[in-house]
């Protein structure tokens, strides 16, 4: 079974838009990391790219969620 980690001992913030359920990081190796991040920016309002780790912070802060 795998152990469940919290988010304390994963680093993460307390209030972050992860811990919200409303973003996620993700990343691709099949693709130019420039082609990867314009694809993601045509889904997702909020990207953040990380390339030197090559991955994306995708979110939907700045949408209302009912």
């Amino acid at each position: 079974a795998r152990e469940q980690l919290s988010l304390k001992d994963q680093g993460g913030a307390l209030n972050s838009q992860h811990v919200q359920g409303k973003a996620f990081d993700i990343s691709c190796y099949e693709l130019d990391f420039e082609v990867f991040v314009r694809k993601a920016r045509i889904f997702w309002p909020f990207i953040k790219s990380y390339p030197t780790k090559n991955f994306v912070h995708c979110d939907n802060r700045n949408l209302i969620t009912i």
